[in-house]
Order: structure tokens, then C-alpha cells, then sequence
């Protein structure tokens, strides 16, 4: 749910991605962020080629290593958890994923999760609760696609 009094003061927008990542929804946020203007990076664990769920090898635009430091030096981003459990799994136990996420949200950045299965995960692991109000954005019922169209226009009024 994307909170309509949240602050919108987004410098860049992340996609995080691991092996086995949901290539449908990352492929559609990414275009559908980038063809509204607002730049966003593509990182992934690896720097190297990364393979999806369904076999779509893309090469990321940066590593975690480069986006962790750029998120501890300007963390009013917003950084998108894609759905793919195998994804998810690996994005969310790895420790500059976490890290960074904690630095986004105490600079005042945001949080999407494309999948409400993560949620669990990432209360598990505290960072609901070290969230203010609006800072993790999940979708409702209406569904991924309507969910990634309410990010586009969050991240296009950011601007």
C-alpha cells in the first residue's frame, strides 16, 4: 500500500535482484520506471550475468557492494524487493541487503516489496519495526501490475 501523505523526496530508485528473481515484475518495473523519466538501477548479488525463475539472463547495472555504499552516503531512495521466493531469500539473508535497507530507511528512503509473502521475512529480520509509517510499501489486492503503476507515479511526483 503506498501511503499518499508518505514523503516523496526519492534521489533514485533500486531494483534489487538475486538468481531466480520473478523476471515478469522486475522487467515491468524497471521499464515502466525508466519510461516515466525517474532513474533507476538494476543491482544484483552477483555483478555478473543473473539468471531468473523462468531462464532470462540479465546483466545488472551495479553490484550490492556499489549500491550499499551509495545508499549509506544518500539513503532517500526507494529500493524494490522483487517477488521469487528463491530470489527473495537470497536478496534478504545476505548482510549489505540488510544493511542497506536499514540505511534506507533511517535517511528517510522507502521500501516496495512486488510480493505481501515477504512481509513475515521482513519483520523476522526487524525492519518493520525500525520503519516510520510509509516507508515499506507493499500492494493490496488489486494486484502487481496496478502496484507497479502506483510506483511509477510515487517515484514521477519524488521528482
Amino acid at each position: 500500500m503506498i501511503k499518499k501523505n508518505a514523503p516523496t523526496l526519492i534521489s533514485k530508485v533500486y531494483i534489487l535482484i538475486a538468481p531466480g528473481f520473478d523476471e515478469e515484475t522486475v522487467v515491468e518495473c524497471l521499464c515502466q520506471i525508466r519510461q516515466a523519466g525517474t532513474a533507476v538501477t538494476l543491482v544484483g548479488t552477483p555483478a555478473h550475468w543473473i539468471t531468473g525463475a523462468a531462464g532470462l539472463a540479465v546483466q545488472p547495472d551495479c553490484s550490492l557492494d556499489i549500491w550499499q555504499q551509495a545508499v549509506m552516503g544518500n539513503g532517500r531512495c526507494l529500493v524494490v524487493i522483487p517477488g521469487g521466493q528463491s530470489c527473495a531469500t537470497r536478496l534478504l539473508s545476505d548482510a549489505r541487503v540488510y544493511q542497506g535497507l536499514q540505511a534506507t530507511l533511517a535517511l528517510g528512503g522507502h521500501i516496495a516489496i512486488l510480493s505481501r509473502a515477504l512481509l513475515p521475512v521482513l519483520n523476522e529480520i526487524g525492519l518493520l519495526g525500525a520503519a516510520a509509517v510509509g516507508q515499506i510499501m507493499v500492494p493490496e489486492d488489486e494486484g502487481t501490475a496496478v502496484f507497479i503503476r502506483d510506483l511509477v507515479h510515487f517515484t514521477v511526483a519524488a521528482r
